[in-house]
């Protein structure tokens, strides 16, 4: 199986509909695979343990997840399909940002929707068949989720709620809490709200507050041999 890696291309704000897929080996173009409709490609990541390689992209605009098959091919022949895997419901039509993350197993997906203020799971163990285990209605106690990372173990969920606020120098504002959230992931892979850091009150006095936008995950159990996720 050749090396193969999948670019999404931008310009400014707006964000690209194609997805470029590579051949690492010679780094050339293998083809380009384009989202129908969508206002852009936000976050693609490979499904962990897929047998075929597929990656899911979310789609800005149409509030849509959909399954990369890079080494599948389409009527013409041309490499790599793009497939709708599950429409994420009215809240997430456009709204800005839908960063995604995955767990190890390939179980189960997150979805921030960032100006709809939601985080939505779904279960795709069985890409013929994904499960929704959020409810799309429910008043979830984030402004903004942004940036989100599962945790090692897979017990919690690490989502930072802030995206863009830059005042009149910026072309895009959106409300963000400023916090950095701490959410236990169920062991039915759902979700529960339950601790927060509030980087704006805690930085207050000595850095005029602080509004994290993304994170990583270090394992420092053994400071000498520090793991990164």
């Amino acid at each position: 199986m050749v090396p193969i890696t999948i670019l999404k291309p931008t310009l400014g704000i707006n964000y690209a509909n194609t997805l470029r897929l590579w051949n690492l080996a010679d780094r050339k173009i293998i083809s380009t695979i384009t989202i129908p409709n969508g206002g852009g490609i936000q976050d693609v990541k490979f499904i962990p343990g897929n047998k075929e390689s597929a990656a899911l992209a979310t789609a800005v605009g149409t509030g849509e997840v959909w399954v990369i098959y890079p080494f599948r091919t389409n009527k013409d022949g041309s490499q790599g399909t793009a497939e709708l895997l599950y429409y994420l419901g009215d809240n997430a039509v456009d709204k800005r940002a839908i960063y995604s993350d995955i767990t190890d197993d390939g179980k189960w997906a997150y979805f921030t929707i960032t100006t709809g203020n939601h985080i939505a799971v779904l279960d795709i163990s069985d890409l013929d068949n994904p499960k929704r285990l959020d409810d799309p209605d429910e008043k979830q106690p984030i402004i903004g989720p942004h940036y989100v990372k599962i945790s090692p173990d897979k017990k919690n969920l690490l989502v930072t709620g802030y995206f863009v606020q830059a005042g009149d120098i910026s072309i895009l504002n959106t409300p963000g809490d400023y916090k950095g959230h701490w959410i236990d992931i169920n062991d039915d892979g759902s979700l529960s709200f339950n601790r927060t850091i509030d980087f704006e009150s805690i930085f207050t006095d000595t850095r005029g507050g602080a509004r994290p936008h993304s994170s990583v995950i270090f394992d420092l159990t053994d400071p000498e041999n520090p793991k990164y996720y």
